[in-house]
């Protein structure tokens, strides 16, 4: 048994579109959808980043920065970041300093 489709002016809720014009339809629904992400992801970010203390651990850096914590240690050897001694064991970063390298990085 063969199935047959059926013509398209039998089909219901068929529209023709050029394929210039769906692909503008495709792009600028991709572009608003990829916008709308980035918004919400940047609002997230800086809920998150305000919510941290003003010394921060290497580990909140490397999550802050999207990096691994051998990373955050070679921008404290490099000099990017500084760290900040609390104790005798535990080091810390200063907050403003790990989110203005976020925004060059």
């Amino acid at each position: 048994m063969h199935h047959q489709t059926p013509p398209l002016s039998t089909l219901p809720d068929l529209v023709v579109v050029p394929a210039d014009h769906l692909r503008q339809i495709v792009a600028d629904a991709l572009t608003s959808a990829l916008r709308n992400i980035e918004r919400s992801t940047t609002i997230s970010e800086k809920e998150e980043a305000s919510e941290l203390p003003a010394l921060i651990t290497r580990q909140q850096a490397a999550d802050l920065l999207s990096v691994s914590l051998s990373t955050v240690d070679n921008y404290i050897k490099d000099g990017l970041l500084q760290k900040k001694r609390v104790g005798m064991r535990n080091v810390r970063l200063l907050r403003v300093e790990v989110e203005k390298l976020a925004r060059t990085v």
